[in-house]
């Protein structure tokens, strides 16, 4: 191969080309561009050239071929791990191939490898897959608890595994880079490994790949790129977002540009973060710079998540469904199974009654005391025959067939969003499915000033710093995630704009029960409620723009 090719990503695209996309999701496998390898390996040799440098993931060894482009005469150790024959052989012979055979390619898994092994250089793509499918899951779960003291939960990826011992192998005065999901940055499973990070005073930069920057053509999962360094002296790490690889380039090179203007990249140093509040790298490069009268929203009740049903086309019927199993309407219960099906932030009983009427299903199969019925008995056996009651969430029920508990909720939330999460008064009373969470207010809350408040921008901006950031700009609240958001305090609201934001929100759902458009209204909500909490619009843009030179 030529040289100009083996420092580049066709490798790993060849192979990709050759093999199924299916095999490579099994093992995790998704690809690092060239060029964002180049920049981890330079972080790592930024200050010095390590002695040994590590790639727990090797794939075909992006990593280190980055490191070794430009490389001085003496080569350093080069270890990586392989766990897939396939790939380690066609590894092996691309790096001989080269003339760089004293590559020390590993064919086994690093997780299961020793942990006292030290390196001063980590470079790393951990394979992105769910833990709880893994059948060596409880040797690894004990393993991290073993060496470091860390319960993790087993709702972690595969790829929280490979940082906590990647993280204990980097050997003093050295440095590492990781590619990750940046969900982890605000699940409460990467707790454990963000305490970590702060305990060592590892941590140097935190750089988002911004929403649209999607460095992998196989997923949808937001990145980030973690810069460590374990050396005497801790500081606040940098928070970084860059939208292009050109950003990424001007950060390599020393965050200058030699030609033409400089890039400006957004960033900011901050005190040490808890290890326990979500790091939200929009949020901190931009914060409002006023956070009094904000409460937690679980101040004035609680989210929940929807009914997981664990086979929807079985417990979900149209009313020709309905009817042709002669199912009797105390044998099912309305729902709402999808968000799109309540595009308004008030959802009727005229609404769902369209909704049954062109056949869509909105019916959830209620069987439960109901077993008696000719045609739910007929139904259920039709679900055994189909392998209903063997599914994941159904064959640990008893019976299989039983819903979760859930009254429907007074107000639903969207769970995943693009343009900001929907707030949809639940007027119709029906059920929803994990589309959409519930919110069950205290008693004596004023739901409808809440809701006023909650349909703003101005919340939808506040929000914002609880939410978890996918690829292609797909955002994520889980239940807990909006429990603990910041909400304006109504409770301090003075009469007037209480009186004021009740009539506003009341005019909007008068509007949106008949589909009507109610922007200027909400633009109304906003405005009232921006002053009420003495932050201007240009407030919720507080950040910091400026260029920093060197690491």
């Amino acid at each position: 191969m030529l040289p100009s090719l083996f420092f580049s990503d066709q490798p790993e695209k060849t192979y990709a080309a050759r093999r199924p996309w299916s095999q490579r999701r099994r093992l995790g496998q998704v690809f690092t561009p060239y060029a964002i390898a180049k920049f981890m390996a330079q972080w790592v040799t930024g200050r010095q050239f390590p002695a040994a440098v590590l790639d727990p993931a090797f794939g075909l060894g992006i990593f280190l071929r980055a490191l070794l482009e430009g490389v001085p005469d003496e080569t350093p150790r080069l270890v990586g791990y392989e766990i897939d024959e396939q790939t380690a052989e066609t590894a092996r012979g691309l790096f001989t191939d080269n003339g760089y055979a004293q590559v020390e390619l590993r064919q086994a898994n690093f997780l299961s490898a020793p942990w006292q092994e030290k390196f001063d250089g980590i470079l790393c793509n951990p394979p992105y897959r769910k833990f709880r499918g893994l059948p060596d899951k409880d040797f690894l779960v004990e393993a991290v608890k073993q060496h470091t003291g860390i319960a993790l939960s087993r709702a972690a990826n595969l790829y929280i595994f490979f940082l906590i011992k990647a993280i204990w192998q980097l050997a003093p005065g050295g440095r590492a880079a990781f590619i990750l999901p940046y969900e982890f940055l605000n699940a409460d499973y990467g707790t454990p490994v963000k305490q970590m990070m702060l305990d060592q005073g590892i941590l140097r930069k935190v750089i988002l790949l911004g929403d649209g920057f999607q460095p992998f053509e196989d997923g949808i999962t937001t990145s980030c790129i973690l810069c460590l360094e374990r050396t005497p002296v801790s500081c606040p790490p940098e928070w970084i977002r860059v939208s292009a690889l050109e950003e990424l380039a001007a950060l390599a090179a020393g965050f200058s540009v030699v030609e033409g203007p400089p890039k400006s990249i957004s960033t900011i140093t901050l005190p040490l973060p808890s290890a326990q509040t979500k790091w939200h790298v929009t949020s901190m490069l931009r914060t409002p710079d006023h956070l009094d009268g904000l409460v937690p929203l679980s101040t004035f009740g609680q989210v929940m998540r929807g009914i997981a049903t664990g086979d929807n086309r079985f417990f979900l019927l149209t009313e020709a469904e309905r009817q042709q199993y002669g199912l009797d309407l105390d044998c099912v219960l309305p729902c709402l199974p999808k968000s799109n099906y309540a595009p308004w932030h008030v959802f009727t009983s005229s609404h769902f009654e369209e909704l049954r009427q062109s056949n869509r299903p909105v019916w959830l199969l209620n069987a439960c005391g109901n077993e008696n019925h000719p045609g739910v008995r007929a139904y259920l056996d039709r679900g055994v025959a189909g392998g209903s009651d063997l599914r994941y969430l159904t064959r640990s029920r008893s019976p299989w067939y039983a819903l979760e508990a859930r009254p429907p909720a007074p107000l639903l939330v969207t769970t995943f969003s693009r343009a900001g999460v929907r707030w949809v008064r639940n007027e119709a009373a029906v059920s929803n499915l994990t589309a959409f969470h519930g919110f069950y207010p205290q008693p004596g809350v004023d739901l409808d000033l809440l809701c006023a408040y909650l349909v703003t921008p101005l919340a939808q901006r506040i929000l914002a710093q609880n939410r978890r950031e996918y690829g292609n700009g797909l955002h994520k609240f889980e239940p807990n995630d909006l429990n603990h958001a910041l909400v304006l305090d109504i409770t301090r609201a003075p009469e007037a704009i209480r009186n004021r934001g009740l009539d506003l929100y009341s005019s909007s759902v008068f509007a949106a029960r008949d589909k009507i458009n109610s922007s200027n209204l909400i633009e109304q909500l906003d405005e009232l409620f921006s002053h009420f909490l003495e932050i201007s619009m240009e407030d919720h843009k507080v950040g910091s723009s400026r260029l920093i030179v060197g690491y």
